[in-house]
Order: C-alpha cells, then structure tokens, then sequence
C-alpha cells in the first residue's frame, strides 16, 4: 500500500486532542530514527531531568539503547509545549543480542514513579517490540504466557519465549 497511516497529538490543552489521517508515502519528506535519550534531557521538564539521566544510565548497562517518543518527542522537535502533568515518558528501547532483558526490567520496574512514569516498549533485534510491562508481567507468570508483538507491518500474539529466543540475553 503506498499510504501511511499518521497520527500525532496538538499541544496540551485542557483537553488533548488526537489527529489521525492517512497520506502517500510520496509525501514523506525525511524519516529518523527517534529522538537518543540524552538528545532529549534538555527538552524535558526540569523534575524529569535527573530521572532521565539514571535511566540512560540503566539502560547503558543494560546493553539497550534508549530512543523518546510521544509528547516528549514532539515538544523538542517543535519547541510547543506538549508534555504536562499527566504526561509520561515514552521509550524505545532497543535491545541488541548482548541486552540482559531482566536487569533492564528489573530496573525498569523497581525505578521511582514519583521521579516520572515510564510507559513504551522493548525492541529485539528481529524488529518485533512488545511492551515492557507487558513482557515483564508474562516473565513473572508461572505459567506459559503470550504478548502482543508489534512489527512494522503486523502485530500477533506471540510467547515470551519467541521473543526472547536466542535474541536477547536472559541471565541464568
């Protein structure tokens, strides 16, 4: 299909309000990769600050690269005003075959939520990204459990073990 589905939000208001439409891929002038969490510090609000430094630092020794996306994104490649108190902050994480996925949940999970809220996903090196608290959920089951898995063309319900096979280091 040469259409894109696009969506983005206007600045804050009190009531936020979600455009979504449809447009050629001819139309596409430029495409990046998101935005490098420590590209965006400087972007965030003052009490984000500290926050996002440690989590850069978590995800360094983790062996995940951490990209921003949503209102924080947008506020530092537009200049408006897009986060607000109700914002969090949305991440990428982008996990390579050396990853330790459980330190970096693990970490995730245990990080203060008075410092901001966390939301996004894990990226595996296959293309496949799955939420992190969805995927730190299913690995604390007892009990063999699915994600939804998203590509750039497909999204399915796949196991944990899918995901993490032979892609992503789990310590032993």
């Amino acid at each position: 299909d040469d259409q894109l589905n696009l969506g983005f939000t206007l600045p804050s208001a009190p009531v936020r309000t979600r455009i979504a439409l449809r447009a050629p891929r001819a139309a596409i002038i430029r495409y990046t990769r998101p935005l490098l969490l420590p590209d965006a510090i400087g972007h965030a609000p003052h009490g984000w600050q500290e926050g996002m430094s440690s989590l850069h630092d978590l995800c360094t020794r983790a062996g995940a690269v951490a990209r921003v996306y949503g209102s924080l994104s947008t506020q530092a490649y537009t200049g408006e005003i897009y986060v607000d108190a109700a914002s969090d902050l949305d991440l990428l994480l982008e996990c390579g075959e050396d990853t330790k996925l459980d330190e970096l949940l693990a970490a995730l999970e245990s990080f203060p939520a008075q410092a901001l809220r966390i939301d996004g996903e894990i990226l595996a090196p296959t293309g496949w990204a799955v939420a992190w608290r969805e995927l730190a959920a299913a690995m604390h089951s007892a009990t063999p459990c699915k994600v939804l898995a998203k590509s750039d063309c497909d999204a399915r319900l796949i196991s944990v073990e899918q995901f993490c096979a032979a892609q992503l280091a789990l310590a032993a």
